[in-house]
Parts: C-alpha cells; sequence; structure tokens
C-alpha cells in the first residue's frame, strides 16, 4: 500500500502486477506501452508522470517521467489529479471518465477498446494498492502552528480594518480559545467563547459589585 502519487506508489504497482495472477490471466494478450500524467490541481503542485511498460500480463519496465512527450508510447494519457483520485477511490468509473472525458487518451485507440477488461482490471490493481492521498496540508507543507498562525493574523487583520486595534490583547486572548476550540471539534463551544469573551463577569453572580460605576472594573474599557 501506499500514497498516490508518489514514486513508491509506482514501484508498488509494478510489483502488484507482476504478482496478480488474475491480472496476469486477463492482460494476457495486451501488447502496449503507455505514459499518463497527473496534472496538477487541488493538492497536487506539480505534474507527475509514469511510464509503464505492459506486455502480456507483465509489467517489464516502470518509471517516471520528467518530459510528457519524450516517449513514443502506444497510449499517452492525461487527467487533472482530482479526476484520477476519484478514480482510485471507486467515485468514478473507468468507462465514465473516458466517455466524459475526464481521463483524456491518445494513441492506439483500437488496443485500448479491444481490451476493456485489462484496462478495468488494471484499474482494481491500482486501487488496491492505493491507500492514501494527497492532501491540502501536505502540499503546501503547512504545520498546525502555520495554520493557527494564519487563523490569528486573519482576525487581527479584521479588527485593525474594524478601528479596534486597541483592543490587541483582548482580542488575541479571544482568538487563542476560539483556536483551541476549533482544534478539539467543538465549534459551537468556539462561538460561545468569542461571544462571550470580555463579558462582566458580575453579572453571573448577579452581584452589584460594580453598582454606580459607569463600567464595570472586569471588563476591558470600550
Amino acid at each position: 500500500m501506499a500514497l498516490f502519487p508518489s514514486a513508491e506508489w509506482l514501484e508498488t504497482l509494478e510489483n502488484k502486477l507482476n504478482s496478480d495472477e488474475q491480472y496476469a490471466n486477463i492482460a494476457r494478450n495486451w501488447e502496449g506501452d503507455m505514459v499518463f500524467m497527473i496534472e496538477p490541481e487541488g493538492a497536487l503542485s506539480e505534474p507527475v508522470i509514469y511510464y509503464l511498460d505492459l506486455w502480456h500480463g507483465k509489467c517489464r519496465d516502470a518509471y517516471m517521467l520528467e518530459d510528457f512527450y519524450k516517449k513514443d508510447p502506444a497510449l499517452l494519457m492525461s487527467a487533472p489529479y482530482p479526476n484520477v483520485a476519484s478514480l482510485l477511490k471507486g467515485e468514478l468509473q473507468v468507462i465514465q471518465a473516458l466517455l466524459t472525458r475526464k481521463i483524456s487518451v491518445k494513441g492506439n485507440m483500437a488496443l485500448l477498446m479491444r481490451n476493456v477488461p485489462t484496462v478495468l482490471d488494471f484499474v482494481r490493481c491500482c486501487r488496491e494498492i492505493t491507500d492514501d492521498f494527497m492532501a491540502f496540508l501536505k502540499k503546501e507543507n503547512l504545520t498546525y502552528q502555520d495554520f493557527e498562525m494564519l487563523i490569528c493574523a486573519f482576525f487581527l487583520d479584521m479588527a485593525w480594518r474594524h478601528k479596534q486595534n486597541k483592543h490587541f490583547e483582548t482580542d488575541m486572548a479571544r482568538i487563542k480559545r476560539a483556536v483551541v476550540l476549533i482544534d478539539s471539534g467543538s465549534n459551537r463551544g468556539s462561538d460561545r467563547s468569542v461571544r462571550g469573551a470580555g463579558r462582566c463577569r458580575c453579572t453571573r453572580t448577579r452581584r452589584p459589585s460594580h453598582a454606580g460605576r459607569s463600567s464595570c472594573p472586569s471588563t476591558p474599557s470600550r
């Protein structure tokens, strides 16, 4: 099992194709190599290009390319990363992807049409070796600390734009409590914490601790 797309994923696929008896039987008449480019979109920032030399139910060679047109294979295939990910997750079916052009194919179309069962079983092998996909945070190399800083910067910018920058410490305390609650998955709690921050604590006990005063000493002045 491997992360898609990666060099390890391609190596795992090569081993799977050379050891899977079902694939060997179904693809026994297949003769043709292919180049597949995963186009950058979503979590993928750079193209990933695979070359596979498939011959009579075996994978004779598999490696990554830097140039999509470096080889002259029987089939040239390409698709945006989200489409390929959906295909490997089983959310998108092979025939549907080809008919709706979510996967682009050029080259020997007769080879492809004569061997639809081989194509379907090839995808099965791909699905069985895939256990993880790239996510947004992996793409951007963000840590949770980076994400927290982005949230803080966003709210502080909002405070500045609304001319509330004089309450910097109060706003910072609210933001930190919100981030902690967001991290724990308590969105409703986060909402209450942000709205309740800075309110008079005396009213909770209903004691007239600041009777006659213009403002509560426990509440930051506005």
